[in-house]
């Protein structure tokens, strides 16, 4: 896709993802992205928050077990209530699992200050909705 932040997947060429963490709050655009990744083929599981509170929820529970060989590829949506897209960013950027995490952004945005502020948290790739079964399986598969 045109304009499409590169995918940056060598942060964690070494590590076997375990989950990924879908962050969006509508019905349809979760089950289009469902969709895709059944098609894929990946068979990694889905977990799905529907705001960035729930989505911080998960992750500090994914993590506080003294789990650290996890990785959760988060395919996270920009514009949700309660807590937003870069609200979660902000709240995870310290965390000491942050380099667990692979981070794609998945909006309707294509605001160029929305994208510039997307690559201040070192996100790994910024899409456009929709995502097809080819780029989920390339983001999932690197």
């Amino acid at each position: 896709m045109a304009g499409e932040m590169p995918t940056h997947s060598s942060q964690h060429k070494h590590t076997k993802p375990k989950t990924v963490l879908l962050v969006e709050d509508n019905e349809l655009d979760a089950e289009l992205f469902e969709l895709h990744h059944r098609r894929s083929g990946t068979q990694l599981p889905i977990v799905r928050a529907e705001h960035g509170e729930a989505a911080l929820d998960f992750l500090s529970n994914a993590f506080s077990n003294g789990n650290n060989d996890a990785l959760v590829i988060v395919f996270l949506d920009l514009n949700m209530p309660r807590m937003n897209g870069f609200e979660l960013l902000e709240s995870i950027k310290n965390a000491p699992w942050r380099s667990k995490l692979s981070v794609h952004i998945l909006t309707t945005s294509g605001h160029a200050s929305d994208r510039t502020l997307a690559e201040q948290y070192q996100v790994q790739s910024y899409q456009i909705k929709p995502i097809t079964a080819e780029l989920l399986q390339h983001i999932i598969g690197s």
